[in-house]
């Protein structure tokens, strides 16, 4: 054989192993399938945990690059309850976390992860932290409840899916096991928070919100499909202490959607149903938002007048009414009609029932107005519009004032959107002058009220109570403060919550009684406070009516704690020279 024959041979063979070498990684996946990790036990033990332990399982797919799954097979199936001994490691690869893969998964999770006794660590302690590293994972079908801090978190996380979990509540979905902050908290911090989507879950009972997007990268997130405040029904009261939803400063996300199923329900939440405390690019469409503490939704920073108004044509009785709304100039708008069993104490409505929706456009002057037959209970309507530009966002409305709808005319306002009280006390038992106080015992006629429970006519919620006192904004002198607010009528019994510092501040205290008062915990002195309380009727939780007005009052620095007696002394703003006595006993 010739030389050059010999070398044309080596080069062709060199070719042909080039070739096959280069359509076998073309046919390649770019990334690993990633590795399977089944759960098999409850155990949860660190360091060192063992085998087919959730903490292990997680583990096992951090330390591997590829999207991994983690499924469960624990015992021959049912509803199973991990109790954690510390927080479990952040997430920091994509992994799929799935508790629909435990036997005998039919819709609602049995997979519980509990951290009441999750002491082990430094600081707060939350459920499952998805970090920078964990884009693409997906938490699905796990009960996560009773940790120090959040449920679950995504921290500088993009592209995420969680759905199909209870987050603050009994496996069950019918108690509240509340997590110390939000149930979801999504925050950019150093990098980006987008693009994830919250979907299917039960979000309720939580001490914070129920979801709590932050910063102003943390855009383009999703929140569809949820019950946010209600129990696993829909029907029954869980709400979250704080906000349904509170999108804090950050632009461009969506609360529901246009297409089916895609609204939640978002209701019995202790504040607002959603507040935008920036409205640029956030929307909100076809949610049923009713029954909660504050506003439908509170956007921070805009006047009532920058919601829609519905008014009568000619003389009620009409179904013919007028919508306007000043907006933009040239701007289409989408508006959003709502039916109501009650309106809103401050006029203000929520929006229970979706019913319609209209479209018009500005003119010049950013004026809509056009005409609609509306008939229904208590009507509100919302606006949604923008071209979508930095100068131009788009952005939903808060809910109108209510219609009344055939045959009545619009109600007026009376106040504003922002729930200030303005009741003072008016059961001033004695007065003294302002000196350490003693103790003493009541006459009959100084002792407040015990209230008698008594049934609502045809299942109707209760009339929502009124606080009062201490009185707004007062000093008062002893560290156990009992809480005093009028009767409602048709109750079976109050709630009443007590939160440090602000109305999102930390829960210090919660109870239910049959009484029209209740004493506090020893509180701390040189703080403020802010109380709340709310009426059920006989069929409890499912039937409360709205919280009243948050209050607040100031412990003195000079306050005493009374030998566990619940006399107390407090000093109102506008009564400089005297304080109120009143007996709790």
């Amino acid at each position: 054989m010739s030389r050059k024959i010999a070398l044309f041979i080596i080069v062709g063979a060199a070719i042909l192993f080039v070739a096959l070498v280069l359509d076998r990684a073309s046919a390649a996946p770019l990334i690993a399938v990633g590795s399977t990790y089944t759960v098999t036990n409850t155990t949860d033990q660190s360091p060192n945990p063992p085998s087919g332990s959730l903490r292990w399982a997680i583990d096992q797919a951090n330390a591997n690059s590829g999207p991994d799954t983690i499924n469960f097979n624990i015992g021959n199936g049912g509803k199973k309850s991990i109790l954690l001994v510390r927080e479990l490691p952040k997430l920091t690869s994509p992994v799929t976390i799935d508790g629909t893969t435990q036997g005998q998964y039919n819709g609602a999770p049995l997979i519980e992860l509990n951290g009441a006794g999750a002491t082990q660590g430094v600081g707060e302690i939350s459920g499952l932290t998805l970090g920078a590293d964990a884009n693409g994972s997906t938490i699905r079908g796990l009960v996560i409840n009773s940790f120090r801090a959040n449920g679950l978190e995504i921290i500088d996380g993009n592209n995420n899916l969680i759905e199909k979990n209870y987050i603050g509540t009994d496996p069950d979905g019918a108690d509240a096991f509340p997590n110390a902050k939000e149930g979801i908290l999504i925050a950019s911090e150093a990098g980006t928070a987008s693009n994830n989507v919250i979907k299917n879950n039960l979000l309720s009972g939580n001490t914070g919100s129920g979801i709590h997007i932050s910063g102003a990268d943390a855009t383009n997130n999703s929140i569809q499909t949820n019950k946010i405040g209600t129990n696993a029904a829909g029907d029954g009261d869980l709400g979250n202490d704080d906000y349904g939803v509170r999108f804090e400063n950050t632009p461009n996300n969506t609360i529901g959607g246009t297409g089916a199923n895609e609204g939640n329900i978002i209701a019995y939440n202790g504040l607002a149903g959603v507040i935008l405390e920036l409205r640029d690019g956030n929307t909100i469409r076809r949610n049923s938002i009713h029954d909660n503490g504050g506003l439908g939704i509170e956007i921070s920073g805009f006047l009532n007048s920058s919601a829609p108004l519905i008014s009568p044509v000619g003389t009620p009785p009409t179904t013919q009414a007028t919508v306007t709304f000043t907006g933009d100039p040239n701007t289409q708008y989408t508006f959003e009609f709502f039916d109501n069993e009650t309106c809103d104490p401050s006029d203000y409505g929520e929006g229970q029932t979706y019913f319609l929706t209209q479209s018009a456009t500005s003119n010049g002057n950013g004026l809509v107005s056009f005409n609609v037959s509306l008939a229904g209970n208590f009507i509100t309507v919302t606006a949604t519009g923008g071209l979508g530009t930095a100068q131009n966002p788009m952005f939903t409305t808060k809910f109108s004032p209510c219609y009344t709808g055939s045959p009545y005319a619009t109600r007026t306002p009376t106040s504003t959107a922002t729930d200030i009280p303005t009741k003072e006390p008016t059961s001033v038992i004695a007065t003294q002058t302002v000196t350490p106080p003693t103790p003493f015992t009541p006459t009959p006629t100084e002792t407040m009220t015990t209230a008698t429970p008594t049934a609502c006519a045809g299942g109707r919620k209760p009339n929502r109570p009124s606080n009062v006192s201490p009185a707004n904004n007062s000093t008062v002198f002893v560290r156990r403060v009992p809480l005093a607010w009028n009767e409602s009528s048709c109750f079976k019994f109050f709630k009443v919550i007590v939160k440090e510092g602000s109305k999102t501040g930390p829960r210090v205290f919660k109870k239910s009684v049959t009484t029209l008062q209740v004493t506090s915990k020893e509180l701390k002195k040189g703080k403020e406070y802010v109380w709340h309380v709310k009426a059920c009727n006989a069929k409890g939780k499912k039937h409360c009516s709205k919280w009243s007005p948050f209050w607040k009052f100031k412990i003195s620095n000079n306050a005493a704690n009374i030998g566990g007696q619940n006399d107390w002394f407090a000093i109102a703003d506008d009564m400089p020279n005297s304080a109120m006595l009143i007996n709790d006993k």
